[in-house]
């Protein structure tokens, strides 16, 4: 989650802890909310991109469009054309590491793929 997104997501729990507090005149203890933790969390490697942006994904490999990350690779043959509708590649793309983790999906596929 971004830094705005987080500020938000607290500042909507402090007023929804402000609401039952005061609907409940002052709250007793077993109703007055409390903000989670840090302790409680377990730490993680990264920030996991998807869980908190709006992206657009693919449907499947073919809908994307892969000539702006590959644009040595785009076949000259403008009617050569994807599902999404962009230009069709030379070669087609056999691995796609994107980056989450420590990099183990690309040590582990060197031996199986050793011209690439």
């Amino acid at each position: 989650m971004g830094a705005a997104a987080k500020r938000a997501k607290r500042e909507e729990f402090r007023q929804k802890v402000a609401k039952v507090t005061t609907e409940s005149g002052e709250g007793s203890p077993a109703t007055v909310l409390q903000l989670p933790q840090k302790r409680y969390y377990r730490q993680r490697a990264h920030a996991n991109p998807f869980s908190d942006h709006l992206l657009d994904y693919p449907l499947t490999p073919a809908h994307m469009d892969w000539s702006t990350h590959f644009p040595a690779f785009v076949n000259p043959d403008s009617t050569q054309k994807t599902l999404s509708g962009s230009r069709k590649l030379l070669k087609d793309v056999e691995v796609v590491d994107i980056g989450c983790g420590f990099g183990g999906l690309l040590v582990g596929l060197a031996p199986a793929f050793p011209t690439h």
